[in-house]
């Protein structure tokens, strides 16, 4: 509760199903796909060279596009539009009392 306990009551403030609420109160997702950036981009070897640092954003993007058919879908996808909605409430308020 300590590391992640203002977002995850944040989570629940929502009002979101509790199948996508789930999905969305772990980092688990976020972690795998880092990792899967790191094992296919290892093979390069000059992250700073000059030449090539407009280079990174393509590598990055490119590990991802090659894993996204083994990727799953977020539990509780359906519910999608309802955090939009949410969201876009939650946003309303935050810049009504600001």
């Amino acid at each position: 509760m300590r590391e992640g306990g203002q977002e995850l009551l944040a989570v629940h403030k929502l009002k979101l199903s509790r199948t996508l609420r789930s999905s969305l109160s772990t980092t688990n997702m976020i972690e795998f796909l880092y990792s899967v950036v790191r094992t296919k981009t290892n093979g390069v070897k000059n992250w700073n060279t000059s030449t090539q640092k407009n280079q990174i954003p393509r590598w990055i993007a490119s590990a991802i596009k090659s894993h996204q058919k083994k990727m799953r879908r977020l539990r509780g996808y359906n519910d999608a539009p309802n955090l939009i909605a949410a969201l876009g409430e939650a946003l309303e308020i935050q810049e009504r009392t600001a």
